[in-house]
Formats: C-alpha cells, structure tokens, sequence
C-alpha cells in the first residue's frame, strides 16, 4: 500500500511542478492556457487510472476473502 501511495506522491508532484513552469515559462497566455489544460488532462488520466487500479485491487482482495469465507 505505501508503495502506491508514493507512486501517487510522486506522480502529483511531477505534475505540479510541470504545471508551476508552464505559468512561469514565458509565453503568451493563450498558449500558456493550451499547455495548462493539456497538463490538467493528462493529470486527470494519470489519476482516474489510479483510481481504476486501485478498484480492481481492493475488488480482487474482496472476492478472495469473501470465498475463503463461504469454503
């Protein structure tokens, strides 16, 4: 479990600092805009897999136990 959550860690400070040096780089700020969704979205995939992995371990663990029970 804490190896998952320093992959979390890791991948949220990965993006934070990508996103700090998109607002820090100097560009004009319609492609400053572009370049912040585009980290937001990636992000947001980054996360919903995740989430989506961490389902699937918690459901696996579940029906694992849940059989030991009924046997």
């Amino acid at each position: 479990m804490s190896t998952k959550k320093a992959l979390l860690g890791l991948l949220a400070s990965v993006s934070a600092g990508a996103l700090l040096g998109v607002l820090f780089a100097p560009e004009k700020g319609g492609e400053t805009r572009k370049k912040i969704s585009k980290v937001s979205k990636d992000f947001t995939g980054s996360i919903k897999k995740g989430v989506n992995g961490f389902h699937k371990t918690i459901a696996g663990k579940f029906k694992r136990e849940k059989e030991q029970l009924n046997n």
